[in-house]
């Protein structure tokens, strides 16, 4: 087991940076479109990496799952081929709702401060 956590964060952030460019040049899906990677969570032992990302169209989220699911084999073999690693991790996409929860809490946060101003 991996315990060197710098070691794990770096990977992370490498292979948020190698995805996002193989999306960019290298995916020719048209379902994985205007997105961008938000992170990569690697496990400690390096067998998973749950890769998130969103949309600038929320209704074209599922499509792009339904892409990157198609293509992870796709991904996996360019990242063997680029990334100087002994072992890739599995790759699971998913979609990130994060940016809609905040901007839901924004508006919910937005109601309450109008609700007391006219208090």
């Amino acid at each position: 087991m991996n315990k060197n956590p710098h070691r794990i964060e770096r990977l992370q952030h490498l292979f948020q940076t190698e995805i996002s460019r193989i999306i960019e040049r290298d995916l020719k899906d048209p379902r994985v479109k205007m997105l961008s990677i938000t992170r990569v969570i690697i496990s400690r032992d390096l067998s998973l990496a749950r890769v998130y990302f969103s949309t600038f169209q929320e209704s074209t989220a599922e499509k792009c799952l339904e892409g990157f699911n198609s293509g992870s084999g796709f991904i996996h073999r360019l990242l063997l081929k680029r990334l100087i690693l002994k072992h890739i991790p599995e790759l699971k996409f998913y979609i990130d709702t994060s940016i809609k929860y905040a901007r839901y809490m924004e508006d919910k946060l937005k109601k309450i401060v109008e609700g007391s101003e006219n208090d």
